[in-house]
């Protein structure tokens, strides 16, 4: 979770150097960046479930 917040603040501090920059490349960040915290989201959520999976096991 910490490392969500992390990638949520560096996005916030790279939109806000990239507005002064090229148009262009902050639309292409915009448009790239929910779908890598999507994959980060998901990738977290899988690792929790695994962990719950490996944990019911070992106490079976």
């Amino acid at each position: 979770m910490l490392e969500l917040i992390i990638y949520l603040l560096l996005g916030t501090i790279t939109m806000m150097l990239v507005t002064k920059k090229t148009l262009w490349f902050s639309v292409i960040l915009i448009l790239i960046w929910p779908f890598y915290l999507l994959y980060k989201l998901v990738e977290y959520t899988d690792g929790i479930k695994e962990r719950n999976r490996r944990n019911k096991d070992e106490n079976k």
